[in-house]
């Protein structure tokens, strides 16, 4: 008797470090993943504080179109990014256009030619934004950039 007494002891305990196993294993994978979601967020903040971009100039080149030569400056994330671009007149707004440009690095100076698809533009602002290389997924960043465009 006294041998399978001891011979339990030893069983309950394994069944007990298995059972904690378990639990470990499932209370860290909803952390994990709560950890790993809460990075984009992060991320998004990242990379959009101290981004700078200047429009130097902002030009009606025919019709609705507007050729924009636009600076991207030193400071921010070193990540190349591209441009969202809003037109503005004094009854409406564009859509929110695609510029073209996606590979935008810092300290360089493009021109580009956008068409507003609006009359009598009065400003542009243009919106950065980051390619997450996960997900494909665009990551825009809420603060612009404008000028205003005289006629």
């Amino acid at each position: 008797m006294k041998n399978k007494k001891g011979l339990s002891g030893i069983v309950t305990t394994l069944i007990i470090i298995l059972l904690v196993l378990a639990a470990v294993g499932l209370i860290w994978q909803p952390i994990s993943n709560m950890l790993k979601g809460g990075t984009g967020a992060l991320d998004k903040s990242n990379l959009c504080t101290g981004i700078d971009f200047k429009i130097n100039n902002a030009k009606l080149a025919s019709g609705t179109s507007y050729d924009l030569t636009i600076e991207r400056r030193a400071t921010g994330p070193e990540q190349k990014a591209g441009l969202k671009v809003v037109f503005s007149s004094a009854v409406e707004s564009s859509d929110v256009l695609d510029s073209g440009a996606t590979e935008w690095e810092q300290l360089k100076i493009n021109t580009i030619n956008v068409d507003s698809g609006i009359p009598a533009v009065n400003k542009v602002t243009v919106y950065p934004f980051f390619t997450n290389e996960e997900t494909g997924e665009e990551v825009i960043c809420e603060q612009g950039f404008e000028r205003k465009i005289s006629a």
